[in-house]
C-alpha cells in the first residue's frame, strides 16, 4: 500500500475473504478516500475511507494497493480592518496556487498596503498564494493593511503668484522627492522654506525662495577714446537712480550732456542726465553711453571800414561746418580779399567750425580789404613776345609777392632777370632775379596802375674747338659771343695733305674756309662747337689753296707785286678754306691809262678741267672797273664791278688748270691821281671737273678680321675706280658718327688690302667699318 504517512503499510489477505482492518494513512491538506488497485483511485476499491474492507480479496498474488487522496478546500475571509466596502470570501484548494482577490476596501487618508494574517504574515494585493490552511473546510482570515498618506505641496514664491509647482501624497515615512524650481529672469533660486523633510511624516507645504540678481552699470563718455568713466551696481527689479555726477566723466568741449543712451550711436537719450526710478528690463550688465548735444552760437560779420552793405548772421552749432558767405560790404578803392577772424584769414566759401565753446556766444568775422597794384611783363625782344601777356600779377594787400617764372625765350641769349624800365633792360641792369620776391611798397606805379617788368637778356658765349681730324698740332679753343661776327683762328694744323677748310664732323663737306668770319654757330649758353679740319689730296683736290693776296697801288706809275695777307681786318673767310699753295709772280706792265696788271700763276702742273672762284674787294667804289683775263688755251674776260665790300667771282669753267695765268687789269673810269687804292683777293678755290661718287661707287668689303692690334681689311676690286680716292670709316659705341681711319687712299692701295693698327690713344675696338669713295 502506498502514499501518505502513518497507517498500515502492508497486510496479509485471504482469498475471497474480507480485507483485514487497517490504520488509515494521513496526508496534510488531503482527505483519505480508501485503497484501490490502481493509482489515483483507479480500478477496484479494496478499503473504505475509514480503513475497513470494502470487499473480499480476489487476487491470487501479492498486490500493491494505492491510496486515493482528495485535496481539502478552505476559504479566505477578507477583513476590512477599519476600511469600508465589501469583499466575498474566496475558496482555495490545497496545493493549488491562486491569486488573492483584488482589494475592494477603501479607507480615507490611507493607502492599502496588502494583507496580513493573524500571525502577521503579509501578502500583497492579488498575490498568488496556496496552502494557507490544510483542514478541509477551514476558514482563513486576512486583514487589510492600511498605511497613512501625507500630502506634500511645493509652491512658487508669492512674488510669482504662489503657483503650485507640485502636490504629492506620500505614504507615511516614504522619501520626499523635491521638484525643480522654476527659473525667473533676474533671480536666483536659493532653496525651499521650510527645509524639506527627508520622509513624509505629516502633511507639508514648501515655498521656493529667490534672490534678485545684481548687475553692473558702466558709463561711457562716448567721445574721443570712449573712456569708461565709472561703474555702479543695480538690483534687478528695483528702481535705479543715475547719479547727477559720474566719477571721472569729463566735459566735452562744445557740447552739453543731454542724457544717456543704451547704444553708442543713439541720437536721442533714453534716460535723463540724472534720471531716477530707472528699471532695466534686461537681466544683464548695462552699458550707458553719453548723448551729447552741440552748443549753438552766432557768426556775425563786420565791414571793417566798409561804406555800405551788410552780411546776414549765421546760426552755427558746434562741430558743424559752415561756409563763409560772399561779401556784401562795399569800400571805395579797396578790393575785398576775404574774412579775418583772430589772426587767421579765410576766403569766401571757406568752411569754418568750432569757433567758440560758449553756448549762445557770438563770434565776429571782419572784412579784409587790400589796395590794388599790378605787375606785367615785357619780353624786350624775346622770340615769343606773347608768352607772358596774361601773367599780370595783382598785389591785393599782400606785402610780398613772388614774380612768376620767366617764360620768354630769345635765341642766343640767356634770361638774366628783370629791369624796371627799357633803358635798364638794354643796359642789362637787373633789378629782380627770376621768381624774386617783390615788395608792393617798392613798386613805382600808383594804386591801380600796372608796373611793367622788362626782360634782361645776357648774350650767350660759346667756344669753338678745333680738331686736327688726322692732322697734327694743337690749336687753342676760340671764344665767341652770340650775334657778334668774328674771324676763325687761322689753322696751324699740319699734314702731308692740303688744308681745305673746316667741317662740322669728320666726314662732312667744307663749311668754312680758313679764317672765315662767322657768327652764331650755336645759341646754347657756354656751348661747345667742334670744327674738323678737311684735308685734300694733292693732284686733283677740291680746292686750290693759296694765301690771302692783296695788291696795293701807291702811285699811278710803277710796278708792285701781289703780296700775301696774314689775316687781320682785311682777311675774309665767309665760306670754304683760304687759298694756299699757289705761287704769285711779279707784276707785268700792261698798256692803258692808270692800268696795273698783276699775274697769278698756278703752281699745279697736272692738267685738268674744273671751276675757279674767288672773293675780291677794293678800297675804292667808283670810277673804275676790274677785268679778269683768263689765259691758257683760250682767253676769257670778265668785267667785275668795283666794290668796297667783298664780292665773289665765279665759279667759272676753266678748260685746263696747268700753268693757268690770271690777269687783273684796272681800266679807265678811274681818273685822277689824287687817291691810292688797294685790291684784295681771297678764297681762291678750284673744283675739279667730273662726277662726284655715289652710293653705287662704294666698294664692298670682302673680308674683315679683327686682330689683337687692330684689323685686316680686304676689298672686292670689281667696283674700285681710278677716278676717285677712298677713305675708310669706322665706328664704335664711344664715337659719335663715323671716324675716318684712313683718308685719300688710291684705288691701287684699296685693291691691295691692308692691315690697320690704331696708334696709341686711338680706339682699338671697331663695331662697323666701311670704305667709301671721295
Amino acid at each position: 500500500m502506498q502514499s501518505g504517512s502513518g497507517g498500515t503499510s502492508s497486510v496479509t489477505a485471504t482469498y475471497n475473504a474480507a480485507m483485514p482492518t487497517i490504520t488509515k494513512p494521513t496526508r496534510t491538506g488531503y482527505t483519505f478516500g480508501g485503497y484501490y488497485d490502481q493509482a489515483n483511485g483507479g480500478g477496484t476499491q479494496y478499503y473504505t475511507a475509514a480503513g475497513a474492507s470494502a470487499r473480499n480479496w480476489n487476487k491470487t498474488a501479492a498486490t500493491t494497493l494505492y491510496a486515493k487522496w482528495t485535496a481539502n478546500t478552505y476559504s479566505i475571509h477578507f477583513n476590512a480592518n477599519g476600511g469600508s466596502g465589501t469583499m466575498a470570501s474566496q475558496s482555495f484548494t490545497y496545493d493549488v496556487a491562486q491569486a488573492l482577490a483584488a482589494n475592494a476596501y477603501a479607507r480615507d487618508g490611507y493607502v492599502f498596503g496588502g494583507w496580513t494574517n493573524s500571525t502577521g504574515t503579509a501578502y500583497a494585493d492579488v498575490a498568488s498564494v496556496s496552502n494557507l490552511a490544510s483542514a478541509n473546510g477551514a476558514v482563513v482570515d486576512l486583514y487589510a493593511k492600511w498605511t497613512h498618506l501625507w500630502t506634500v505641496v511645493f509652491m512658487d514664491d508669492s512674488l510669482f503668484d504662489s503657483v503650485v509647482i507640485s502636490s504629492t501624497a506620500y505614504p507615511n515615512g516614504t522619501s520626499i522627492i523635491q521638484p525643480s524650481a522654476p527659473s525667473h529672469t533676474g533671480y536666483t533660486f536659493k532653496g525651499w522654506a521650510p527645509s524639506v523633510s527627508q520622509t513624509a511624516v505629516a502633511n507639508a507645504t514648501y515655498v521656493a525662495q529667490y534672490e534678485a540678481n545684481k548687475y553692473r552699470v558702466t558709463f561711457h563718455s562716448n567721445y574721443g577714446d570712449d573712456v569708461t568713466n565709472g561703474t555702479m551696481r543695480f538690483t534687478y527689479g528695483e528702481p535705479f537712480s543715475i547719479p547727477a555726477s559720474i566719477s571721472g566723466l569729463t566735459s566735452r568741449e562744445g557740447y552739453v550732456l543731454e542724457g544717456w543712451g543704451t547704444t553708442a550711436d543713439a541720437e536721442t537719450p533714453q534716460y535723463a542726465p540724472a534720471a531716477t526710478g530707472v528699471l532695466f528690463e534686461d537681466a544683464s550688465a548695462v552699458d550707458l553711453y553719453a548723448v551729447w548735444k552741440p552748443i549753438a552760437y552766432t557768426i556775425a560779420f563786420d565791414g571793417d571800414g566798409a561804406e555800405a552793405g551788410s552780411v546776414d548772421d549765421i546760426e552755427a552749432v558746434y562741430d558743424r561746418a559752415d561756409a563763409l558767405p560772399a561779401n556784401g560790404f562795399a569800400r571805395s578803392g579797396f578790393n575785398f580779399t576775404g574774412w579775418r577772424f583772430g589772426n587767421a584769414t579765410y576766403a569766401v566759401g571757406a568752411s569754418v567750425s568750432n569757433l567758440t565753446t560758449t553756448a549762445g556766444g557770438t563770434v565776429t568775422f571782419s572784412a579784409v580789404w587790400s589796395e590794388l597794384r599790378y605787375v606785367a611783363f615785357d619780353g624786350h625782344g624775346a622770340d615769343n613776345a606773347e608768352a607772358m601777356d596774361e601773367d599780370v600779377l595783382t598785389f591785393d594787400g599782400v606785402e610780398t609777392h613772388a614774380l612768376v617764372s620767366n617764360r620768354f625765350e630769345k635765341t642766343g641769349y640767356t634770361f638774366g632777370g628783370w629791369a624796371t624800365n627799357e633803358t635798364d633792360a638794354a643796359a642789362q641792369t637787373v633789378a629782380y632775379t627770376d621768381g624774386a620776391d617783390v615788395v608792393s611798397t617798392n613798386l613805382w606805379g600808383g594804386i591801380g596802375e600796372t608796373n611793367i617788368f622788362y626782360a634782361v637778356w645776357q648774350t650767350n658765349t660759346y667756344t669753338v674747338i678745333f680738331n686736327a681730324n688726322g692732322g697734327t698740332g694743337e690749336m687753342a679753343p676760340q671764344s665767341f659771343v652770340y650775334d657778334q661776327a668774328q674771324a676763325l683762328s687761322t689753322s696751324t694744323f699740319e699734314s702731308s695733305l692740303d688744308f681745305a677748310g673746316w667741317a662740322t664732323n669728320e666726314t662732312d663737306e667744307i663749311v668754312f674756309i680758313d679764317h672765315a668770319v662767322v657768327s652764331n654757330l650755336t645759341a646754347e649758353a657756354d656751348g661747345m662747337v667742334t670744327l674738323f679740319a678737311v684735308w685734300n689730296n694733292g693732284e686733283l683736290s677740291k680746292a686750290m689753296h693759296c694765301p690771302n693776296l692783296y695788291w696795293e697801288q701807291t702811285a699811278q706809275s710803277g710796278t708792285e707785286a701781289w703780296r700775301v695777307v696774314a689775316g687781320g681786318d682785311e682777311g675774309y673767310d665767309p665760306i670754304g678754306a683760304g687759298p694756299s699753295g699757289s705761287s704769285v709772280s711779279n707784276q707785268v706792265s700792261r698798256p692803258g691809262p692808270h692800268s696795273r696788271t698783276c699775274e697769278l700763276r698756278s703752281a699745279k702742273t697736272s692738267s685738268g678741267a674744273g671751276k675757279l672762284s674767288f672773293w675780291y674787294r677794293m678800297s675804292v667804289a667808283a670810277g673804275c672797273s676790274l677785268t679778269v683775263e683768263q689765259q691758257d688755251e683760250s682767253t676769257t674776260s670778265t668785267n667785275l664791278p668795283l666794290s668796297k665790300v667783298w664780292r665773289q667771282f665765279g665759279p667759272v669753267n676753266v678748260p685746263n688748270i696747268a700753268n693757268l695765268l690770271i690777269y687783273f687789269k684796272l681800266n679807265g673810269g678811274y681818273e685822277g691821281d689824287e687817291k691810292d687804292f688797294t685790291v684784295w683777293i681771297d678764297q681762291m678755290t678750284w673744283e675739279p671737273a667730273g662726277s662726284a661718287p655715289t652710293e653705287a661707287d662704294k666698294p664692298t668689303i670682302s673680308s674683315f678680321t679683327v686682330t689683337a692690334n687692330g684689323f685686316t681689311l680686304s676689298v672686292d676690286p670689281s667696283n674700285i675706280s681710278d677716278s676717285f680716292s677712298y677713305q675708310i670709316l669706322a665706328t664704335n659705341e664711344l664715337v659719335v658718327g663715323d671716324w675716318p681711319v684712313k683718308t685719300n687712299l688710291t684705288a691701287e692701295a684699296v685693291k691691295a688690302g691692308f692691315d690697320i693698327v690704331p696708334e696709341a690713344g686711338e680706339q682699338k675696338m671697331f663695331y662697323k667699318v666701311k670704305v667709301i669713295a671721295q
